[in-house]
C-alpha cells in the first residue's frame, strides 16, 4: 500500500531535519564540553544563527526587486501595439 511508504520528498524533509537535530545537540555538548559553557553560549554558531532572519529577509526582498522587473518587462512588452500590413 502506498499509504504506508514515505515519498522521496518526505524523505528528505526527515534526513534535514534530523541533520539539524544532530548538529545542534552534539554542538551544544561538544562546546559545554571543551569552552565549558551554558545556556544559549553552547549553541553551536549562535552569532549566525542570531543572523539568518535578517538574511532571510534580504533575500526576499532582493527576490522580489527581480521579479518586479521580470513582470515590468513582460508587461511592456505585452502593451507594445504591432502594425497591420
Amino acid at each position: 500500500d502506498d499509504a504506508e511508504h514515505l515519498t522521496t520528498g518526505w524523505w528528505f524533509v526527515c534526513v534535514v531535519l534530523t541533520s539539524i537535530g544532530l548538529y545542534i545537540g552534539i554542538g551544544c555538548v561538544y562546546n559545554m564540553r571543551t569552552r565549558h559553557v551554558s545556556g544559549m553560549d553552547a549553541f553551536p554558531h549562535l552569532s549566525f544563527w542570531k543572523e539568518v532572519p535578517g538574511l532571510v529577509r534580504d533575500g526576499c526582498y532582493v527576490s522580489q526587486s527581480i521579479c518586479n522587473r521580470i513582470l515590468a518587462m513582460m508587461w511592456c512588452k505585452r502593451m507594445q501595439y504591432q502594425e497591420v500590413s
